[in-house]
């Protein structure tokens, strides 16, 4: 989604519960399959799935059953990302109008010692039409998330939007693997910032937003 700045802020939790879990899992338990089908950008991770479909859809996310062993300590994230977004004025109006938000993808992804996800723009419908977050659970202060033209060092259990319509990129220099927690949550309803402009009028569909979505450059619907 894009928005005014290259990330914000939502909120802080504990991931001590979570990089315990994490490290009783077996090897096999990461996937190689992409995250996002198609994009190389993502060749270098691995992904453990908790609620993930191929075809990026943008309703009715399939869960795994890697969702209910980690159900316990990712409450108050989700809890945390649900409240944000319900309680601010800006969105209220969608909730009334069309329900209740939910997420429509959550996954841990973890990048090698040495590996980057390269810059790149997200532009499945799914991607660009919800709010991507991300928590770190292993970080380091060599891991530099790049979105736009500000570079930060994410600290472990920061709560954080990025803007995925800006090129962003993450890149592992430490000597250690870092994994992330990824959140896509869905304010139903919703408009991309493109619509005013191109499909006045007629909500946001895979159809009415396929040009815009898949754009290479920045668009500039904000300054306008």
């Amino acid at each position: 989604m894009n928005f005014e700045s290259e990330f914000r802020q939502i909120g802080d939790a504990d991931v001590t519960d979570i990089k315990k879990l994490i490290q009783d899992l077996k090897p096999e338990a990461w996937s190689k399959t992409p995250l996002i089908p198609g994009d190389e950008a993502f060749k270098d991770i691995d992904t453990l799935y908790l609620a993930w479909d191929s075809d990026l859809r943008h309703v009715n996310p399939t869960r795994h059953p890697m969702l209910a062993t980690f159900s316990s300590p990712l409450r108050s994230i989700f809890q945390q990302v649900a409240d944000f977004y319900e309680g601010a004025i800006q969105w209220r109006t969608f909730f009334e109008r069309f329900g209740q938000g939910f997420f429509i993808r959550a996954n841990f992804v973890r990048l090698g010692a040495g590996k980057a996800i390269t810059a790149h723009r997200d532009k499945a419908f799914s991607l660009v039409h919800s709010h991507q977050i991300h928590v770190p659970v292993r970080t380091s202060d060599d891991v530099v998330f790049t979105i736009g033209d500000v570079a930060m060092n994410m600290l472990e259990g920061e709560i954080v939007e990025i803007n995925n319509r800006l090129a962003y990129s993450l890149e592992n220099k430490g000597q250690d693997d870092c994994i992330h927690l990824i959140l896509d949550w869905v304010v139903p309803g919703e408009p991309c910032c493109c619509a005013v402009h191109t499909h006045p009028g007629v909500p946001c569909s895979p159809q009415a937003c396929e040009k815009t979505d898949q754009q290479e450059s920045q668009c500039d619907c904000l300054n306008r």
